[in-house]
């Protein structure tokens, strides 16, 4: 019975709270399609017309890079300007894919998403972590990791769509990217911030993104929400 009080509560606090809730969901259409996108080019390695071995083995090897360099990019431009653009650019890739022969170049190009959905999805880990506050960080990220899941399972049903049209998986893929990038800039940016501790401290962050928004949001909404969830 306590854990279900403990679930409950943590629901709660997500759903609770605007811009939590706001955040939340966007974060986890990021997760999902962060999964999506992941595990389609990863399944997908056999229909670029070279060796399926060797574009199995290149679509591993273009991890390691990927990983490396997220962390500088992400310092470079920030959490959300890395996040969105090297999504931007993945899906991209996947998009102009089916434009290109099949053959080595196809390969290099989709690899090339890959190697942007690489990067993202690493550094969304540390984004959602510095997005979440304090009392929530640990519940938050298996509740994110626990979504994203949803597009691990989507990616092979994804691609059962080559049986309606060749090129409409990749081009599925690559518009979930776009459409995830360009909502990475409705979220508060956290690079050189501190890690919000409360509730507050995120829906403050929230406010210098949305701050029109935000102002219309009733004053009765924080002592309503402190009331709800004090123990």
């Amino acid at each position: 019975e306590d854990q279900q009080n403990s679930m409950f509560q943590t629901v709660r606090k997500f759903v609770c709270s605007r811009s939590i809730f706001l955040i939340t969901m966007n974060m986890s259409f990021n997760w999902i399609v962060q999964s999506l996108v992941f595990y389609g080019l990863s399944l997908s390695t056999s229909s670029l017309g070279i060796d399926p071995y060797i574009a199995f083995l290149i679509s591993g090897t273009i991890e390691i890079p990927a990983y490396f360099l997220c962390m500088f990019v992400a310092e470079w431009f920030g959490r959300r300007g890395s996040t969105c653009g090297v999504m931007l650019l993945g899906g991209i890739c996947c998009c102009v894919t089916p434009l290109i022969p099949l053959g080595i170049w196809r390969a290099l190009v989709a690899m090339l998403g890959k190697f942007f959905i690489s990067m993202s999805f690493s550094i969304v880990y540390s984004w959602a972590s510095e997005l979440t506050p304090t009392i929530m960080r640990n519940s938050g990220l298996g509740f994110f990791s626990t979504v994203s899941r949803v597009g691990g399972i989507l990616s092979p049903l994804i691609l059962l769509l080559e049986n309606v049209w060749t090129h409409l998986p990749i081009l599925v893929f690559g518009s979930c990217s776009i459409i995830a990038g360009l909502l990475c800039l409705l979220m508060p940016e956290t690079k050189g911030k501190p890690l919000p501790a409360t509730i507050q401290d995120t829906k403050a962050l929230y406010r210098n993104v949305h701050p029109v928004a935000e102002s219309r949001v009733k004053e009765k909404e924080d002592a309503v929400y402190e009331k709800d969830i004090s123990p």
